[in-house]
């Protein structure tokens, strides 16, 4: 009889674990910006009875398909919303929603930034659906059609507070005090960061909320020629602008090379010259600056 058990435990145990190991590959594809990738997965996992009641699949189905649809007529829009608020449904006491917390703050901001899309193309009725849609998901944090224009124009007119000398160098002193802190894929906090993670955290102290992702930050900054790169901006790697895999904040001191501050998977937070680096210098895009 406890060999029974044992055996079931044991069975149980690491089907659990093939679980969590197949959600936490979504995750990393998905944080590498393989949509497409993330959503042919899981619904094909979903198809499957032992995932069926798996709702961070689900939730990782739902946010890729939604990434997609503004550029795929095959990818639909509504139907990723209905699979998000079974996810909430399903998430009584939020302990997804609050796991993935970051996945949904970018979630919130793209579905912003594509309503100041459409209405900026004068796409008002869409635009106006789409807030629709977010109100009825985000009831706590309701947003206006009417008043998203003037935030998008304050943030095309003003630059975070580390535009000035003093604030920059208190950003940047902030980051170094996590120097020698390990690279943890997935990482958000002291114990370990990854390249976005990092950026976030540094950010979040000064009151400016970014995108979780490397790729959802390049999209979300102003973006600035490297001349005018000041210490605080960020700079963006990749293979081209549009795969943005690293992100790291600049430090760019007159009568010196262009350095960054970065997570570095191998050698964790650490302070690296980009110019004349064969490594990260052939692999920059383009800088950033964080708008308020």
């Amino acid at each position: 009889m406890k060999w029974i058990f044992f055996l079931t435990f044991s069975f149980s145990l690491y089907f659990i674990n093939g679980q969590k190991n197949q959600v936490d590959h979504l995750e990393l594809l998905f944080d590498q910006g393989h949509y497409k990738v993330v959503y042919k997965k899981s619904s094909r996992f979903l198809k499957k009875e032992q995932f069926s009641s798996n709702y961070s699949v689900l939730f990782f189905n739902s946010i890729s398909e939604f990434m997609l649809s503004e550029n795929n007529n095959k990818f639909s829009l509504e139907r990723s919303v209905e699979n998000y608020k079974k996810v909430c449904f399903s998430d009584a006491d939020y302990h997804i929603r609050g796991i993935y917390y970051n996945y949904i703050h970018d979630f919130k901001n793209e579905m912003i930034s594509r309503v100041i899309d459409l209405k900026q193309r004068e796409k008002k009725k869409k635009g106006k659906q789409l807030v629709s849609i977010y109100n009825e998901i985000f009831k706590d944090q309701p947003i206006v059609y009417n008043d998203l224009t003037l935030i998008k124009n304050k943030e095309d007119q003003s630059t975070i507070n580390v535009g000035s000398k003093s604030e920059s160098t208190e950003l940047l002193d902030y980051a170094k005090k996590y120097l020698g802190v390990p690279y943890v894929y997935g990482g958000t906090s002291k114990k370990g960061f990854d390249c976005s993670g990092y950026t976030q955290h540094v950010y979040a102290q000064y009151g400016s909320s970014i995108p979780r992702t490397a790729q959802n930050q390049s999209q979300y900054v102003n973006k600035i020629k490297l001349r005018n790169v000041k210490t605080g901006d960020l700079l963006f790697y990749g293979k081209n602008k549009n795969k943005i895999t690293h992100v790291g904040i600049a430090i760019n001191n007159k009568g010196e090379d262009l350095k960054m501050i970065h997570a570095s998977s191998s050698k964790g937070i650490s302070i690296t010259n980009v110019i004349n680096n064969s490594y990260w210098e052939p692999k920059i895009q383009f800088a950033g600056r964080v708008t308020n």
